[in-house]
């Protein structure tokens, strides 16, 4: 998608700037950001949009890392926390409020395990299973939106309604992990109104039956996961500017995104030394998959798919399909080189993976979880 020099800058993210441009605003992803990210947020806010919690609609264009947006005039929160109008924290009450009143046990979100899954300490990823499990079974759960700041609240001029934006980190959650995410951004960000929002906004969560115990608990865990965001992005998508080049100078097309994977296509059968250079470029924090048609196990499964690590002067793979999976192997550079180049012209049939001249590469966020796997692969 192409802008005419009209456009205008009205916000920025960690990852994305927000310009407005002929009466609509347009959420510009950086280039290396993962698609499948984009599709997901995409998806969510539809969600959101269909139970009535938010107006603003998404618009796909033909650039997967833009997104088109309805434009409201509307002023964040902490405009008006910066002006010292504290009444904005009754706003955000009500806000919480209107959230967990709200008929929204229907929208198919991830639950707040989710977050888990991607700590690579297998100590901080139970604590997160368990802290959800046991809170969850104590006061229920709804939808979180698990962001809830004073940027993400805007306040229409002249009136007292408001908007929540940006549902992309909502999930499924008992709602005091809510409160307590917004308890520790405002910490962060906000320090100076912390105490307001102890006022205003929290004894509607202790009005639940919330303990002190508790609350403390779902910090603790907001904590984590907000200490492994930061290192689960880079894993999935800050090594990939730099890989891509290294990639590309040896003859294959790293420019294309499968899901969240980068693919790596070569329109002929490469050198069994491009391909052991590409395997050379890795480490154990990311995975290289490919298709092997020739592994039957019966007419269901005619094939498998190989994860690939590189361990140094080895490999060690593990292989899947529909449901089952091998431990893990160890193999030789040369081994490996020979097996994928031998399926590089073969596919899988399915879309959107496809496996037609092409491999993918994608982080592992579990290489320190299965390292003794890997170490002790047959």
């Amino acid at each position: 998608m192409e802008f005419d020099g009209t456009q205008k800058t009205i916000g920025r993210g960690k990852y994305y700037e927000i310009v407005l441009y002929h009466g609509y605003a347009y959420k510009i992803y950086d280039p290396d950001y993962p698609e499948d990210w984009v599709t997901h947020e995409k998806w969510d806010q539809a969600k959101v949009n269909k139970v009535g919690l938010t107006p603003v609609k998404y618009y796909d264009t033909d650039d997967p890392h833009i997104i088109k947006m309805d434009h409201i005039e509307a002023e964040p929160l902490e405009v008006r926390a910066n002006a010292r109008d504290l009444t904005c924290f009754d706003m955000m009450a009500d806000a919480f409020r209107k959230l967990y009143k709200h008929d929204n046990w229907t929208v198919t979100v991830g639950n707040l395990s989710y977050y888990g899954e991607h700590m690579p300490d297998n100590e901080k990823r139970e604590l997160v299973y368990k802290s959800d499990g046991r809170l969850d079974r104590k006061y229920g759960h709804c939808l979180c939106h698990f962001n809830l700041d004073l940027h993400n609240i805007l306040a229409k001029p002249g009136s007292g309604d408001y908007i929540i934006l940006d549902w992309v980190k909502c999930c499924i959650a008992p709602p005091l992990f809510d409160y307590a995410k917004t308890y520790m951004l405002l910490d962060e960000s906000y320090p100076e109104h912390l105490a307001v929002y102890k006022e205003r906004v929290l004894p509607d969560m202790w009005a639940l039956g919330v303990t002190e115990e508790d609350f403390d608990d779902a910090l603790k865990i907001c904590s984590l996961i907000r200490d492994n965001e930061g290192k689960y992005d880079q894993l999935m998508f800050g090594y990939k500017k730099e890989l891509k080049e290294k990639i590309r100078q040896l003859g294959f097309d790293p420019s294309g995104t499968v899901r969240d994977r980068m693919k790596i296509f070569y329109p002929d059968i490469p050198t069994k030394e491009m391909i052991k250079d590409l395997l050379m470029l890795l480490t154990n924090r990311q995975q290289l998959v490919f298709w092997d048609k020739d592994y039957g196990v019966s007419i269901h499964d005619p094939g498998r798919y190989i994860d690939v690590i590189v361990l140094g002067d080895h490999v060690v793979y593990d292989y899947s399909n529909h449901g089952w999976s091998s431990g893990y192997y160890k193999a030789s550079f040369d081994e490996m080189a020979d097996l994928i180049r031998k399926n590089w012209a073969e596919a899988d049939g399915l879309l959107p993976l496809n496996f037609d001249h092409y491999v993918t590469i994608h982080a592992n966020p579990y290489f320190l979880r299965d390292e003794h796997f890997y170490v002790n692969a047959k």
